[in-house]
């Protein structure tokens, strides 16, 4: 969703802002601490500027503190003004958590819509590893984005984007399943595999989808 919405937008996000607060602030402070960092970057730095945010949790080993921090990514900001919002960072969550590290609260910029994707894969690949899961019984939104920052409606970019990962799984699937096709010869030209693995997808896509069906338990031992 990321990479097809920065791909479509005039604006699309520039900069990755790292922001660290602390494991023991609660969940209503986080929020008020967000409104007031993104409310003072609107009003200082970038009026337009549009954000999208991930959370997650660092895994304590080196002191056995599981602190929570945000990665954000803002349009309509230059790298000037990527510094200037990650200053901001600091200022607010040192006020309200504590968080003061310079380190802790950085940005870089972003170039393009591929680089973009790379970035939030990598986020997300983070947010599926055990030590950046949520504590035990902690319940909350890990993603979230500003209002205006899809450059088309989110339900049309998760359809696409849900169609291009199943693409994307099925052609690595046809491509596996060819090379240990005997019907297919060996060092084929670049162009007639790329033709045939077409071909392939295409049938592949024009099948039904597998359907679930029901049954009621009593009726297998019939």
């Amino acid at each position: 969703m990321m990479g097809l919405n920065a791909a479509r937008s005039e604006t699309p996000p520039r900069q990755a802002v790292l922001t660290t607060t602390r494991e023991w602030v609660d969940d209503a402070t986080l929020r008020e601490g967000w409104r007031q960092f993104t409310r003072q970057v609107r009003k200082d730095v970038a009026p337009e500027s549009c954000y999208a945010w991930f959370r997650e949790w660092t895994t304590g080993r080196a002191d056995g503190v599981r602190r929570t921090h945000y990665h954000s990514i803002w349009s309509h900001l230059d790298d000037d003004q990527g510094q200037a919002v990650a200053s901001i960072s600091r200022d607010v969550w040192s006020r309200i958590a504590g968080a003061y590290s310079e380190k802790a609260h950085g940005a870089k910029p972003i170039w393009d819509a591929g680089g973009l994707a790379r970035y939030v894969a990598g986020l997300a690949g983070h947010h599926l590893k055990a030590g950046q899961a949520p504590p035990p019984g902690w319940l909350g939104r890990r993603f979230g984005t500003s209002r205006g920052f899809y450059a088309t409606p989110a339900a049309d970019l998760r359809k696409e984007a849900t169609a291009a990962v199943r693409d994307e799984r099925l052609r690595h699937h046809l491509e596996r399943a060819m090379a240990d096709d005997d019907a297919i010869p060996d060092q084929l030209p670049a162009a007639i595999w790329d033709d045939v693995l077409t071909d392939r997808l295409e049938a592949a896509r024009a099948r039904p989808p597998v359907q679930v069906v029901r049954v009621d338990p009593a009726t297998w031992l019939r």
